[in-house]
């Protein structure tokens, strides 16, 4: 898919004949993704006002930062790997470390977002070290690192309670107890209806099988105290 994009974005004649065949619509849009939700719904939780520095966690390959800083917001971009948009902006500052342990101040951000990035953490399975407490560890060091009353912004797969080397799948249960030490101001649901994901409830979300990908998740808004 990514040759054909490309094919498709750098030849007009190939766009040309593309859209004589019925091919109109970007090829690059992954309606099976969570992130066609994800990263909408996280956008639309900012609370841009009252922003000054934000940390966007399990950035590699995230547009996300990006869209920050076109608002005119000063983004950190933390990964285990190395993000890929580095030198678009000098309001993006990038860091490549471990979430479990930095070198950031206390109460150094306003708001930190974490996309589809909590659930890996720990299980090695992007380069980070094995450590079946990475998901516990991360939120505790996300909790040194911001501000009193500073928003964090989560998104997870949600629904049958499941651990693989691929990622977490949590449950109320688990989630309540991840984040005990942050009040929990919103936590939405959504899920894969074969064509296109949507927003549902707790009582069909938590049946969902994620365990070999993402069908449902979980959007939590939290505060720090």
């Amino acid at each position: 898919m990514g040759f054909f994009q490309s094919m498709y974005d750098k030849n007009k004649y190939v766009r040309t004949l593309a859209q004589k065949m019925g091919f109109t619509r970007p090829l690059n849009l992954d309606t099976s993704s969570p992130r066609i939700v994800e990263y909408p719904w996280t956008l639309n939780n900012f609370p841009i006002a009252s922003v000054e520095k934000i940390l966007d966690i399990g950035s590699c390959g995230s547009q996300l930062p990006v869209n920050l800083v076109c608002l005119g917001l000063a983004v950190w971009v933390l990964d285990v790997r190395k993000y890929e948009y580095a030198d678009l902006s000098k309001n993006l500052h990038v860091v490549v470390g471990d979430i479990e342990k930095t070198d950031f101040q206390d109460g150094f951000f306003d708001v930190v977002s974490a996309v589809s990035t909590i659930e890996h953490i720990g299980l090695g399975r992007y380069g980070d070290s094995i450590d079946d407490g990475g998901d516990k560890n991360a939120v505790s060091e996300i909790k040194r690192i911001m501000r009193s009353n500073g928003v964090l912004l989560v998104t997870v797969p949600f629904g049958k309670r499941f651990t693989s080397k691929r990622h977490r799948v949590y449950d109320k249960d688990t989630l309540t107890s991840l984040f005990a030490e942050f009040k929990i101001q919103e936590m939405e649901f959504f899920a894969n209806t074969g064509k296109l994901w949507e927003r549902t409830d707790e009582d069909h979300a938590k049946n969902v099988d994620s365990s070999l990908k993402e069908n449902a998740v979980a959007c939590l808004k939290l505060v720090k105290p």
